[in-house]
Formats: structure tokens, C-alpha cells, sequence
């Protein structure tokens, strides 16, 4: 329902009362009092309605405090009744006859506390209906959001499932590579095709469990995948891997260590000595901190730049899924250096 068509059905339903009152009214009173006090009520009470209403009731039906409710609304009668005090005052000063005379204070505070009973119940209605449309239409968003999130989880799952190819078969192909590195007493060929076996064989395992996986087994992978590299680029490749608290066995979500270590080697110069990429990995009981930089590509890539935002992508739905509340992604865009550092907070 949109702001204009609520505003029009305010209006009617208002006019409609004030119309029933004044007339009734009318008749009831049949000119003994003057109407300039029924329709100072009916406008007093109307803005006390929609004080109540957007004062009173909590703007969060999820988390009422019936303390600060009691309160505010005790501090809305007291206003009110005051100013209904003072313009009563004042009325009868210009000598009309009034509905509620002060005269009678029994009658006046009687009448008062009933219609601030009748106007804040009013309120609670509108307030209960309203707040009750936004939940289900909160709790509808959410259904969506989360079917969105199960569908991209989906689709994440089977890209994996698309990435392995027959792993019997590839792993077979490298043991009959290896047996003829091992003939023609190769030691670089052998030494990378084992790392790119247990590397392959670990990546698979993880792949097929689905759940958190053991954050020191991932450290020791990520140092495979060095060695692979540093063979790969003849010694080239400076990668600092630092870590602390090991002892804590902390779990993380699949695949995010690499994510940010691919990141790096991509989008990164990974051949400079004097700026190595520095991964940095701190346990603690409760928390735990993965932080990664790299130095800036002079020429970078521009064709590999979409890479880079599906990798984060990535990282940024499996830590939504794994950890909803509990996690601080932090990206720090340098001109020459770029660094990414996740803080994650496990409870344990």
C-alpha cells in the first residue's frame, strides 16, 4: 500500500468519525453547548491518537520493552490531560458552556481517562495490523533471500561438480607421468607431480565433504601450492606464509584460504623479494584473523579482473552462510598495495 492511498484512507475514516460525533452532537446537545469544544476535542483527540501511535508503540514489534512503553505512554496521558486541562480553562473563560466542566471535576477526569483509554486502544490496533504486515512482509524477504542464497549455493556446488572431470582418471595420468619422471631420474618433474597430486587429492576430499575444514590442513595445502609455484617459476616466487596459534585447530569455510591466495597470485607481483605476498594467520581461542597482501602488478590484467570479483564474491557468500554475525571483511586498496584481512569470531 503506498504513503498517498494510506493518507486517503486516514482521512476518510477521520472524517467519517468526526462526522458521526458532530452530528450526534447536535442532536444530543441541541445548541444548550457551544460545538467550539467538541470539535477542539475531536482535533485534540486526534493528535493524541497519532502521538500514541508513533510515540507510544515501539517501531520494533520484535523487541517490546513493556517498562519504556508504561513510561512513555504515562508521560503522553500526563501531557495530554494538561493540555486538555488548559484549553478547557480556556474555553470557560470565554464564558461558553463546555461538555466537561471543570466544575464537575469527578465528570472531567472520568471522561478524559475514558477517551485516552479509547484512543490509545485505537492506536494499538493500527499499530498490532500495521507492525503484523511488515513482519510477514520481513519474513517473506527473508524466505526469498534465503531461497536466492540456497539457489547460488546450488549453482556454486555444481560448477564444482563441473570442475571435476574425471578425477580417477587425471590422478592415473599423473602416476604413469611420475613412474617416467622416476625412470629418466627427473627430481623437479617427480617432486611437482607428487605436490599436484597431494594438492588435487586434498582439493577433491574437501569438495565432496561439504563442511568446514580443518584451518592448519588448509595452511599446509596453501604451502604445497607454494612449493608447486616456486618450482614452477624457477625460484622465483616470494611468498611469505606466517602463522600463529596453531594449536587452537580452528575450522573455516572450503575454500577460502586458496580464494585469497589465487587472488594474490593473479592480481599480484609475486617476483619482487623486496615485497613478497604475506599471508598472515592468527588463532585464538574464539577468533581467528586471515590477513593476505600483495604487491600491484605494474601492467595488470584487465581480462582477469572479473576473476578477482568472483573469487571475493565467493568468499563473501561462503562467510554469509557460514558465519552470518560473526565475521569483518576488511579491503585495503592501495596504489601499489592491496591487502585483504577476514576477522572471523567463532564462539568456541
Amino acid at each position: 500500500m503506498t504513503k498517498i492511498k494510506t493518507i486517503f484512507i486516514h482521512i476518510g475514516v477521520w472524517t467519517l468519525y468526526w462526522s458521526l460525533e458532530v452530528g450526534l452532537l447536535i442532536v444530543g446537545i441541541r445548541g444548550e453547548v457551544s460545538l467550539v469544544e467538541p470539535i477542539v476535542n475531536l482535533l485534540y483527540s486526534t493528535a493524541y491518537f497519532y502521538i500514541a501511535l508513533y510515540f507510544v508503540f515501539p517501531r520494533d514489534p520484535s523487541n517490546i520493552n513493556y517498562y519504556k512503553l508504561s513510561i512513555r505512554l504515562a508521560i503522553v496521558v500526563v501531557v495530554a490531560f494538561i493540555i486538555k486541562l488548559g484549553y478547557t480553562y480556556f474555553l470557560s473563560g470565554l464564558g461558553l458552556n463546555t461538555l466537561y466542566p471543570l466544575s464537575n471535576p469527578t465528570f472531567f477526569i472520568g471522561t478524559s481517562i475514558h477517551r485516552f483509554i479509547l484512543f490509545t486502544t485505537f492506536a494499538g490496533f493500527i499499530w498490532f495490523f500495521t507492525t503484523q504486515m511488515k513482519m510477514q512482509k520481513y519474513v517473506m524477504e527473508q524466505e526469498v533471500e534465503q531461497q536466492k542464497l540456497k539457489n547460488d549455493l546450488l549453482k556454486a556446488e555444481y560448477d564444482t561438480l563441473k570442475a571435476q572431470i574425471n578425477p580417477h582418471f587425471l590422478f592415473n595420468t599423473l602416476s604413469f607421468i611420475y613412474s617416467k619422471a622416476v625412470i629418466s631420474s627427473d627430481e623437479l618433474v617427480s617432486n611437482t607431480i607428487l605436490l599436484l597430486s597431494d594438492v588435487l587429492r586434498y582439493s577433491l576430499q574437501q569438495t565432496r565433504e561439504g563442511d568446514k575444514v580443518k584451518l592448519n590442513d588448509e595452511i599446509q595445502y596453501i604451502r604445497k601450492l607454494y612449493e608447486i609455484n616456486r618450482l614452477r617459476f624457477a625460484d622465483k616466487c616470494y611468498i611469505d606464509i606466517q602463522s600463529w596459534g596453531e594449536e587452537h585447530h580452528q575450522k573455516i569455510p572450503p575454500l577460502i584460504l586458496l580464494t585469497l591466495f589465487e587472488n594474490a597470485m593473479k592480481h599480484g607481483d609475486f617476483q619482487d623479494p623486496e615485497h613478497p605476498i604475506r599471508i598472515e594467520i592468527r588463532q585464538y581461542a574464539g577468533k581467528l584473523e586471515i590477513g593476505v597482501q600483495n604487491k600491484k602488478q605494474a601492467k595488470p590484467d584487465p581480462n582477469r579482473q572479473d576473476g578477482f570479483k568472483i573469487g571475493n564474491k565467493y568468499i563473501v557468500q561462503v562467510l554469509e552462510n557460514f558465519h552470518k554475525d560473526s565475521y569483518d571483511l576488511e579491503i585495503d586498496n592501495q596504489e601499489h598495495i592491496f591487502a585483504e584481512k577476514i576477522t572471523i569470531h567463532t564462539h568456541d
